[in-house]
């Protein structure tokens, strides 16, 4: 990989360069000591060999520690430089964004960093320092620039510690989405209608005291947030990944959060002169006390009004489409917050609803995310390095918090505890505000259109290439056998078959575990994508594929002439004889295709059998035009030329507007042709604990939420059971998908 050879590059030029300085240094020390033995004959000629080789030794120590220090930092930057790329390995293409944004603002407060450390180590510093605080004081200073330092360095600590964890949100957040986006919600709790009803009451006031809503109730505003979306944007496709469009944008709004601008600089510059004006009139309690408050209220307090606001706004946008949905079932107008008629509604301009929205949009309601994720880190770096240390004093200094310095211990643990708990009731908070401040800020009349173009020709590209990896399986009989049946033969290496069975084996073991729901997940997202694929194949989309549509497909892509080899192939996937293929049976050859890449040990040969496949000149790189008609007349993908030069654009490494075979590969990787494993992603979703299963009904409610007593509705009264025992339940209308 090119990503490889580069760092190779980086390692090989850095160790150039600690050789170029070692010979350097050597260089210097034999020039140094030659000036020094001249300096000393022209003075005293007389002068001892004892005191030449003392000299000597002092040089060679000097240059020594010079040398080992600066190798520590060659090594320390390579390392670092192989952590970022091991990160941004790790890291899902849609969350890049936010370690972008976190290594440039590291950049920068090292930069200030190193500014404050050359400033403080002036000379004139020490002179300044006596004027200012007396001829004793004159090392005052530096022991302020010590104590800035400790807090910078812990607020950069802070803040990289804080970068990850929204990185690892993020992440945890996608996973919500994808399982909420392919949930087939057939039944709902009857006590959802209470909930709606009781929110329409009193929104603002369960928006702003539930720290966390019912999962039912969300994945109801997920999915009638989606269909409005949909509906009112792409209308022609109504398969739309919801949860991919909003995963971009996730890993945008988060990057913004990181990426700290200049007047929420300027904010906390007017909040430190307030602080040293309140602090300079307070004795040294009284402050510690008015520290709490600002840590509280730039913490729980306006992260909580803030989340009422983003969760008012996203309930209101979908309140109609709930209406419709819990009227069917119910059979009597229900009130839901928001809806046409309530006493509370959006604006007829959408931006309106947020806080400045007229000038600002949403902007000023991110402003004020980003504050509460400084401001903790900024409270807690002051705490550590202010505050602990005096609760743990051995004695009581002036300047130090009296009931933190003498009062017992078990009482300056309390306060420590009510001192960090403003930090740790954010990020408990934190999940749910990103969650719904990303709807709430990219619908309606504020999507971002350049993140859904990206989203849709993704898309496209990855239908594409696993139409691809069909006409490259179809096209071997051996493979096509092998995939139908569900084993491999020996290979090359002697132990193929043996690791593909252990790996089809535990495939098998991790689908027999499956949950119920897991289940339904699994077929639900193998259903959608492998019907992308077939929609590449079935031209006329008449929901079948003929021997025709086949024939012209595989012979586009050169594989075969012979009609006999064609009729073989369709009669392996026609099951049932009708000479056409059908979905179901396609699907049923996708998901035995899927399992077996996900069980092939080594996928390499597969990729470079895909680039022959698309190289149809042999020319040893694909370019725009090639890869243009590919999507356009031979898979039928309508896609610009624009869109075509994006796809290859961020893999183009050297800049030819072609790609190589490595190029290619990294391409592959990206759009996971080869890697994913849809099984492994369920799984992985389902840990989150916020799908919504069938089987738990009402229980859901009651064990984790107590909606019984919160409702006051007896359960008994609002419908019959139904054949599992479950009763209660209501249907949901919305579309599974």
């Amino acid at each position: 990989m090119k990503s490889a050879t580069r760092l190779r590059a980086r390692r090989a030029q850095a160790a150039g360069a600690a050789l170029a300085l070692a010979s350097a240094l050597y260089a210097f020390r034999g020039g140094a000591r030659e000036a020094m033995k001249f300096t000393r004959f022209a003075e005293a000629g007389d002068e001892d060999e004892e005191d030449e080789d003392e000299v000597d030794k002092d040089i060679r120590l000097k240059l020594e520690g010079v040398v080992i220090i600066v190798s520590g930092m060659i090594l320390l930057s390579i390392g670092f430089e192989q952590g970022r790329e091991v990160l941004f390995h790790r890291t899902s293409e849609s969350m890049r964004p936010i370690l972008t944004s976190m290594f440039s603002e590291l950049t920068t407060l090292g930069f200030i960093s190193v500014t404050l450390f050359v400033i403080f180590t002036i000379p004139w510093m020490e002179t300044l320092s006596e004027s200012i605080y007396g001829e004793e004081e004159g090392s005052e200073l530096d022991e302020l620039s010590e104590t800035v330092h400790m807090v910078l360095f812990l607020v950069m600590v802070l803040f990289l510690a804080q970068a990850i964890g929204l990185v690892a949100l993020g992440n945890s957040i996608q996973k919500q989405w994808r399982l909420w986006e392919t949930s087939s919600i057939n039944k709902l709790p009857r006590s959802i209608v209470g909930y709606v009803e009781d929110i329409s009451r009193r929104p603002f006031a369960v928006n702003l005291f539930t720290h966390r809503l019912p999962v039912p109730y969300r994945i109801l505003v997920y999915k009638a947030t989606r269909d409005t979306f949909v509906r009112n944007h792409l209308a022609k496709t109504p398969d739309f990944d919801f949860s991919a469009y909003l995963s971009a944008c996730l890993g945008h709004t988060i990057a913004e959060i990181v990426e700290i601008p200049m007047n929420t600089w300027l904010f906390f510059e007017l909040l430190l002169i307030l602080c040293w004006v309140a602090f300079f009139n307070l004795t040294q309690d009284w402050g510690l006390v008015m520290w709490l408050v600002i840590g509280y209220f730039t913490g729980p307090i306006l992260a909580a009004v803030l989340h009422a606001k983003i969760r008012g706004i996203v309930q209101m946008h979908c309140a109609n489409d709930i209406r419709e949905i819990l009227k069917a079932k119910d059979k009597k107008q229900i009130a839901v917050y928001g809806a046409t008629g309530h006493h509370h509604g959006l604006e007829e301009n959408y931006h309106l609803n947020f806080w400045c929205g007229s000038s600002t949009k949403s902007a000023f309601t991110l402003d004020m995310i980003r504050v509460v994720c400084l401001a903790q880190a900024i409270y807690v770096a002051v705490a550590v390095t202010t505050y602990v240390p005096q609760a743990f004093a051995a004695s009581c200094g002036p300047a130090m918090a009296e009931f933190l310095c003498l009062d017992p211990l078990w009482v300056k643990c309390t306060f420590l505890v009510i001192m960090f708990l403003p930090p740790i009731i954010v990020i408990t908070k934190m999940p749910r505000i990103l969650e719904d401040f990303t709807v709430a800020s990219n619908i309606d009349t504020m999507v971002h259109h350049r993140i859904l173009s990206n989203v849709q020709r993704r898309s496209k590209t990855v239908a594409a290439f696993e139409a691809l990896k069909v006409v490259q399986c179809l096209s071997d009989t051996t493979t096509l056998r092998a995939v139908l049946a569900g084993e491999m033969g020996e290979g090359s290496a002697g132990n193929v078959s043996k690791e593909f069975k252990e790996r089809m084996a535990e495939r098998n073991r991790k689908l027999a575990q499956l949950s119920a729901s897991g289940r339904k997940q699994l077929e639900a997202r193998q259903k959608r994508h492998w019907h992308h694929v077939f929609d590449i194949f079935d031209d006329d989309n008449s929901g079948f594929i003929t021997t025709d549509e086949f024939r012209e497909l595989v012979q586009k892509f050169g594989q075969t002439n012979d009609t006999s080899v064609i009729e073989i192939l369709i009669k392996h996937l026609d099951e049932d004889g009708s000479g056409q293929i059908e979905f179901n049976e396609f699907l049923e050859f996708g998901i035995a295709l899927e399992a077996f890449t996900e069980s092939m040990a080594d996928k390499e040969d597969m990729k470079a059998g895909m680039y022959r496949l698309v190289d149809k000149d042999d020319s040893g790189t694909i370019t725009l035009a090639e890869l243009f008609k590919l999507l356009n007349e031979d898979l039928g993908i309508h896609v610009s030329m624009d869109d075509v030069y994006n796809i290859v654009a961020d893999l183009d490494e050297d800049g030819n507007g072609e790609l190589d075979e490595e190029e290619f590969a990294v391409m592959l990787d990206r759009l996971h042709v080869y890697d994913t494993s849809t099984l492994d992603e369920v799984i992985a979703d389902e840990s989150t604990g916020e799908g919504l299963d069938a089987n738990t009904g009402v229980t859901l409610f009651e064990s984790v939420f107590g909606v019984s007593s919160m409702f006051g509705r007896d359960r008994s009264d609002t419908g019959g059971s139904d054949d599992s025992g479950q009763g209660n339940l209501a249907e949901h209308l919305l579309d599974p998908r």
